[in-house]
């Protein structure tokens, strides 16, 4: 940024005073933890500035952005973003992605939806939403949250457009097992680009039933926000 020649200046000045050495072991140790150091430092001083809305979330790590995204947006609250999302978590965020009134989904609500587990009291409305939308709600909702489940519940919430027409899923090996529905509701996330899975080449593999961290869902809610053209606040 505006630092950037001062920094250029110190690189270079730094560079010219380097000289060969024999390197040992102890030396890539200490560098490595000078370098912690210098991370740690960089991320405490990046949220007492206001660069990143969570303590916990670096600015060089790859889900930055995401999790940025997610905060400016309200659809997540806190970082933690190496800890898997419980579906609870999961469905006030993809609620709020989709421009759910938040009248509608938080509030002080007796639980309705049948075969529902170990729902807390600040997802009890997210949970009779969804459910009234049509979206089968069972089982313990403070469990970790699978791949397949997000992209049913995306494709049930949230009006995605078509997106590509000719997805094949045969690429993916591991989708045999997925139902009818259940498949549909991945080509349409893979046509619309917020749900990929790991592809190498002409193969891949979609992981249905692994769980997602925070760090995962937040990229697919912003690219779920690119997919139906809502816009970024200012400012994020």
């Amino acid at each position: 940024g505006e630092r950037g020649d001062e920094m250029t200046k110190r690189l270079n000045m730094f560079m010219s005073s380097c000289r060969a050495k024999e390197v040992v072991n102890s030396d890539i140790l200490a560098f490595m933890s000078s370098v912690g150091d210098a991370a740690a430092k960089n991320q405490k001083a990046a949220f007492a500035q206001g660069v990143t809305r969570f303590a916990d979330v670096p600015t060089h790590e790859w889900y930055f952005g995401a999790m940025q995204t997610a905060s400016c947006t309200g659809a997540m609250t806190q970082g933690r973003p190496g800890e898997n999302v419980l579906k609870q978590d999961a469905l006030l965020m993809i609620l709020r992605a989709s421009g759910a009134s938040e009248s509608d989904i938080v509030g002080d609500c007796d639980l309705k939806a049948q075969g529902v587990l170990g729902v807390s009291k600040y997802a009890a409305c997210a949970v009779n939403y969804a459910s009234a939308k049509g979206v089968p709600m069972r089982g313990s909702m403070i469990t970790p949250v699978s791949r397949i489940e997000v992209a049913k519940w995306i494709n049930q919430l949230v009006d995605l457009p078509a997106g590509e027409t000719s997805v094949d899923l045969s690429v993916y090996s591991d989708l045999s097992v997925l139902s009818r529905a259940e498949s549909e509701a991945v080509k349409l996330l893979v046509a619309n680009k917020i749900m990929l899975g790991n592809v190498s080449g002409s193969t891949a593999v979609f992981e249905p039933q692994a769980p997602l961290t925070r760090a995962a869902l937040a990229v697919i809610l912003e690219k779920l926000l690119t997919a139906t053209g809502k816009t970024v606040p200012t400012g994020c």
